[in-house]
C-alpha cells in the first residue's frame, strides 16, 4: 500500500472550526472498507462508507463507544482493518527530542511517582501514562530498539493527550508511550542510533490516537505519534510540566495508543507567510507628480500650456486624500484597463476597509477621476479581463461539452455561441446573457477617467520632454527613481519651445504615438507597426497642409525643430517603415517620396534617398528609377547630405552597376561623375588563427578558444581574442570601449564649454544629460570660437600638470552624474583614462575631438572596437576588430581613414577559426 493510499484514510488538514469542534468531540473516523474502490463510483463512494467511532479510555465513554460499534460496525471489521493498518508503511522513528534548558546530562527521571519542579505539582499514572516533554532541541543518550511485537494491538491502552491553549505543534512531534517514559519536543539531534521500525504483527483498528485540541491548534507542520514497548528515557524541565497543565495549575489528563505509529506525509504543507502589505506602498511615483506640478505652477510659461479646465481638474485632484491620489496614480502608470476596486486597493498595498474602498469609489466617481462604465466595451475586450477560471465557470453555465485549452480558445467559443445561440425561455438574447455573467464575476471596476490621464500625461511631459529617453513614464521611474541618477547642474532657463496649449496638446498626440511605436517594434507586430505609420502618416500630411511644410525658425532656433509634432512623425514613419519594409513595400515608397518633397528634418534625407532607392531596386525592381533618384540626390539635395549619407549613396550606385539589371551605361556614368570619392582602403591588417566553437543557441556569437599560461582553456569572444593577442605584440593594456573612452574624456575636458556656457534655448529642464543642441550641427556652430581654443590647449597650450589637473578635477566633481556617457562605466579609476590619453597623444587626441564636436550624433558611433597602449613605451594602437563573415561598415571606413590621416596607428584585426580558408589580404602583422 503506497504513502498516497495510506494518508487517505488519515485526517486531511482543516481550518479551525473544524479543527476546534472536531478534536474536542474526541471524534476521529477511518474508512471500513477496504482500499480498493469502484471506478464507477468514485468520490460518493468514499464518502458513502460506514465509519468507525473511537472513544477515550473512561467508563461513560467506553460504554457509549461500544454501543456505537455494536450498532455500526460490521462483524468482519477487525479482519477487513488489520489488512488494511497493516500496509501502512513503516518508517524510521523521529530522533529524540529534548530541552535546551537542560544538557544532557541531566537527570531522565521515570514517571511512577509524582515530582516537583519548578514548584508545581505534577500526578502521573503508573499503569500507562507518562509526562509528555515540548523543548527544544537536546541531546539524548537514550538508545531507540526496534518496535517488534509479536502479539496484537490492544485498544485498552490508549493515551489521550489535550493540550493547553496556546500549544503550537507546527514543528515536527514525536509521541511515544511505554511503561515509563515518553518525549514530545521540536526535533534536535540524537546521540542515541537510530533502528529500523519492524512489525510483522498486523495493527488492530481499535489503536487509534484521539486528542483534544484548542482552537488556536496549528495542524500544518509534521506530527508523528509513536509507541514502543519498550523503556525509553525523556528530559524533564519546568516546561515540560507547564506544557500538560491546565489554566488553573491542574495537570492535564493525557491518553495515547500503544504500539501505534503515525506519521504526516513527507511534503507536509507549510504556512504560507503573511504578507505586509504595507512594503507594497510606494508614495515617491504620487511625491514625484506633485514636484511636477508645482514646477509648472511656479513657470508662467508651462502654466499656460495647459487649458483652464485642465488646471482646475490638476487643483481639485491634488486637494483630495493622500490615498485617492495615490490610487489615481497607479492607475495612470499601471496598463489602461478595467480593474475591481476591491482587489486593485490589495494589489497596490492600501489597507482599507470595505466600507472606505466603496466611499472612495463613489467619490471618484462622482469628481469625474475615474470611469466605471466598462459594459461598454466589446465582447472580446470584456472576456479578457477575466481568470481563465472565471471563463471556465461561464463555459460550464452554457454547458459547453469542454471548456479545457487555453484562454484565447474559451473567448472564442463564447462570443462564437453569442452568434449561434438562440434563447426560448428568455427576454435576453445569448450576448446579453454572456454580459450578465461578465458583470457578475467583474464586479466594481474602474479606470482612470480620459480627461485625469491626459491632464497627468501633459504634467509629466512638461517636466521631462527635453530628455527622449524619459517618454514613457515608467522609464522616469525605473532609471530616475529608482536608480537614482543624477543629471548635470547647469541654468535653467525659461524659455517658450511651445506658445499655445494647442501646440503643445499636437505635439504631446505625436510623443504617446512614437511611444506606441517603440512599444511595439520591441513586439515585432508588423501589423501595429504599419498601422502606427499610417496613422503618422495622415497626421503630417494634415499638419503639413494647415501649418506649412518648412520650420519657422524666426521665432525658435533651429535646434528646436525635433520639438515639433511634424519632426515626431517623420521619426515615427523613418523607423518604423524599415522593419515593414517587405511586407508593405508599396506604402514604404509612397511614405518616402512624400519626406522628401517636404522640407522638415532636411538633414535626414540621405537617409530617405538610400532607403528609397533600396526598395526600388529590391521590391520594385525598377532599376531606372533608383539610379535617377540617386542622381537628383548628388545634384538637388548636396549641401543637404553629411560624407556619410555620400558613400552610402554612392555605394547604392555601385549596387545597380549590375549586368542583370541592364541599364543603360549612362546611369553609371553620371553616378560615378557626381559620386564623392571611395572611402575603401586597404588598411594595416593583423590575422588571428585560433580555435573555435560554434554556438548551439541561435543568435549567440561564436567563441573562440584560448590556452592560459597554466594550461587552461577559455572560450573567449572575438574581441577578448583580440586584446589577449595584443598582449602578446607589445600593448599589455587595452580596453573594448568602442569609442566610448574617446567620448569620456571629451566629456571631461569640454565640459565647461558643454553644461557652462549659456545658449540659447539649451537648458529649459532639470532633466536632460546634454544641451538641446548637442546632437546637431548647431552645437559647433553656437560655440565655434571657445571650441577651437579648447582644442589648441589640448593640444600643445596646456601644460602636463594642468592637463592632468583638469582631467582629475572634473573626474571627481562629476563621475557620478548621467552625462554624454556613464563616465564612471567606461574606466573607474581616471589614472587609467589619463594613460590611456598620454600614450595616444594629445595632438592626436585634439584632432579626434575636432571631428566629433563638428557632429556629435553622426560621429560618436563608427569608432574602432579596441584601444590598446603601452604606457612605459608611450605608445597606443586603435583596432577595428572582425570576425570570420564581418564587413567594415560606411562610418567604420571612415573613422579608420581619418585616423590615419591624423598620424594615428589603426588597423583592422580578422580573427578566424583555423578550419575556415584564408582570404588574401595584404597584411600589417600577421601572427
Amino acid at each position: 500500500m503506497s504513502d498516497a493510499s495510506c494518508n487517505r484514510y488519515l485526517p486531511k488538514k482543516l481550518n479551525q472550526t473544524k479543527i476546534s469542534s472536531y478534536f474536542t468531540e474526541c471524534i476521529k473516523t477511518l474508512p471500513v472498507e477496504s482500499a480498493k474502490r469502484s471506478p464507477s463510483k468514485g468520490k460518493r463512494n468514499l464518502r458513502s462508507r460506514r465509519k468507525l467511532v473511537f472513544s477515550s479510555s473512561s467508563s461513560a465513554d467506553t460504554e457509549k463507544s461500544r454501543e456505537i460499534n455494536r450498532k455500526y460496525l460490521p462483524t468482519k471489521l477487525s479482519d477487513d482493518m488489520s489488512s488494511l493498518i497493516a500496509e501502512i508503511p513503516k518508517r524510521k522513528l523521529p530522533a529524540p527530542i529534548f530541552s535546551d534548558d537542560e544538557d544532557s546530562e541531566n537527570d531522565q527521571g521515570t514517571l511512577n511517582s509524582p515530582k516537583k519542579r519548578g514548584g508545581d505539582d505534577v500526578t502521573t499514572k503508573q499503569s500507562n501514562s507518562v509526562l509528555i516533554s515540548l523543548n527544544k532541541p537536546g541531546p539524548s543518550k537514550s538508545p531507540r530498539k526496534k518496535f517488534a511485537s509479536s502479539t496484537p494491538l490492544r485498544s485498552s491502552n490508549l493515551l489521550t493527550s489535550s493540550f493547553n491553549e496556546n500549544l503550537d505543534v507546527g514543528a515536527a512531534c514525536s509521541v511515544a508511550t511505554t511503561s515509563e517514559s515518553i518525549s514530545l519536543n521540536k526535533p534536535g539531534p540524537s546521540k542515541s542510533p537510530r533502528k529500523k521500525f519492524a512489525s510483522s504483527t498486523p495493527l488492530r483498528s481499535s489503536n487509534l490516537l484521539t486528542s483534544s485540541f484548542n482552537e488556536n491548534l496549528d495542524v500544518g507542520a509534521s506530527c508523528s505519534v509513536a509507541t514502543t514497548s519498550e523503556d525509553a528515557s525523556v528530559n524533564e524541565s519546568p516546561k515540560a510540566v507547564r506544557a500538560v497543565k491546565n489554566v488553573d495549575g491542574s495537570p492535564k489528563a493525557v491518553r495515547v495508543l500503544q504500539n501505534v505509529v503515525i506519521q504526516s506525509p513527507k511534503k507536509s504543507p507549510q504556512k504560507e507567510p503573511v504578507k505586509d502589505e504595507t512594503k507594497k506602498l510606494n508614495y515617491e511615483q504620487l511625491k514625484v507628480f506633485r514636484e511636477f506640478f508645482v514646477n509648472i505652477l511656479k513657470q508662467n510659461h508651462l502654466l499656460t500650456l495647459l487649458s483652464s479646465s485642465d488646471q482646475q481638474l490638476l487643483h481639485k485632484f491634488f486637494n483630495i486624500e493622500k490615498n485617492y491620489q495615490y490610487l489615481c496614480i497607479k492607475l495612470f502608470l499601471w496598463k489602461p484597463i478595467w480593474y475591481n476596486i476591491f482587489k486593485y486597493v490589495e494589489k497596490i498595498g492600501l489597507t482599507m476597509s470595505d466600507s472606505e474602498v466603496t466611499v472612495m469609489y463613489d467619490y471618484l466617481k462622482d469628481n469625474g477621476f475615474v470611469e466605471i462604465d466598462y459594459m461598454r466595451e466589446d465582447l472580446f475586450t470584456l472576456l479578457d479581463l477575466l481568470s481563465l477560471k472565471d471563463l471556465r465557470d461561464i463555459g460550464r453555465s452554457f454547458k459547453f461539452p469542454n471548456v479545457s485549452g487555453p484562454k484565447d480558445i474559451i473567448v472564442a467559443k463564447l462570443i462564437k455561441n453569442t452568434k449561434t445561440q438562440i434563447t426560448l425561455t428568455s427576454n435576453m438574447n445569448a450576448e446579453d446573457i454572456l454580459r450578465k455573467r461578465i458583470k457578475e464575476r467583474m464586479g466594481f471596476c474602474v479606470k482612470l477617467s480620459t480627461n485625469l490621464n491626459k491632464c497627468l500625461y501633459f504634467v509629466y511631459l512638461l517636466n521631462t520632454f527635453s530628455n527622449s529617453s524619459l517618454s514613457d513614464p515608467h522609464d522616469y521611474f525605473k532609471d530616475v527613481s529608482f536608480f537614482n541618477i543624477v543629471f548635470p547642474t547647469y541654468n535653467i532657463e525659461n524659455f517658450h519651445i511651445f506658445y499655445t496649449p494647442q501646440e503643445f496638446a499636437r505635439f504631446a498626440d505625436a510623443v504617446k504615438l512614437r511611444s506606441e511605436l517603440e512599444k511595439v517594434v520591441e513586439k515585432r507586430t508588423l501589423n501595429h507597426i504599419f498601422e502606427i505609420c499610417r496613422c503618422g502618416y495622415n497626421r503630417l500630411k494634415e499638419l503639413n497642409e494647415e501649418f506649412g511644410t518648412s520650420f519657422d525658425v524666426s521665432n525658435r532656433p533651429p535646434h528646436l525643430e525635433r520639438f515639433t509634432p511634424n519632426a515626431q512623425y517623420i521619426y515615427i514613419l523613418s523607423s518604423g517603415s524599415k522593419h515593414i519594409t517587405t511586407t508593405y513595400f508599396s506604402h514604404v515608397v509612397q511614405w518616402y517620396e512624400y519626406l522628401i518633397s517636404q522640407n522638415y528634418c532636411v538633414h535626414k534625407r540621405g537617409e530617405w534617398y538610400e532607403h528609397l532607392a533600396l526598395v526600388y531596386t529590391m521590391y520594385v525592381k525598377d532599376y531606372e528609377r533608383a539610379a535617377k533618384l540617386i542622381i537628383k540626390a548628388f545634384t538637388e539635395d548636396r549641401d543637404h547630405l553629411s560624407d556619410i549619407q555620400l558613400q552610402e549613396l554612392l555605394h547604392r550606385g555601385k549596387m545597380l552597376n549590375r549586368k542583370t539589371y541592364n541599364l543603360p551605361p549612362l546611369y553609371h556614368d553620371e553616378i560615378v561623375s557626381l559620386s564623392p570619392p571611395s572611402c575603401d582602403r586597404v588598411w594595416p591588417q593583423d590575422v588571428i588563427d585560433c580555435k573555435s566553437m560554434t554556438s548551439q543557441e541561435p543568435g549567440r556569437r561564436r567563441m573562440y578558444a584560448h590556452q592560459c599560461e597554466n594550461g587552461d582553456v577559455n572560450y573567449l569572444t572575438v574581441e577578448q581574442t583580440a586584446l589577449q593577442y595584443y598582449r602578446t605584440v607589445g600593448f599589455p593594456d587595452g580596453e573594448h570601449c568602442e569609442g566610448n573612452l574617446i567620448i569620456a574624456s571629451f566629456c571631461l575636458l569640454f565640459w565647461d564649454i558643454i553644461y557652462e556656457d549659456y545658449v540659447k534655448g539649451t537648458f529649459v529642464s532639470k532633466v536632460q544629460s546634454a544641451p538641446l543642441d548637442m546632437y546637431s550641427s548647431h552645437f559647433y556652430k553656437n560655440r565655434e570660437r571657445r571650441i577651437k581654443r579648447r582644442l589648441s590647449d589640448i593640444e600643445h597650450k596646456w601644460t602636463e600638470e594642468i592637463f592632468r589637473r583638469r582631467l582629475f578635477d572634473r573626474w571627481t566633481l562629476h563621475s557620478h552624474e548621467t552625462s554624454l556617457c556613464s563616465l564612471d562605466a567606461v574606466v573607474d579609476k581616471p589614472e587609467r583614462l589619463y594613460n590611456a590619453i598620454t600614450c595616444i597623444g594629445r595632438d592626436v587626441l585634439g584632432k579626434i575631438f575636432e571631428r566629433l564636436v563638428k557632429n556629435f550624433k553622426y560621429y560618436r558611433s563608427g569608432f574602432p572596437d579596441l584601444i590598446v597602449w603601452n604606457l612605459p613605451e608611450k605608445k597606443a594602437k586603435f583596432v577595428e576588430v572582425k570576425s570570420e563573415n564581418d564587413k567594415l561598415s560606411i562610418k567604420q571606413k571612415l573613422w579608420l581613414n581619418y585616423l590615419i590621416e591624423i598620424g594615428a596607428n589603426a588597423a583592422v584585426c580578422h580573427v578566424e577559426p583555423k578550419s575556415s580558408k584564408k582570404k588574401n589580404r595584404t597584411t600589417g602583422n600577421n601572427s
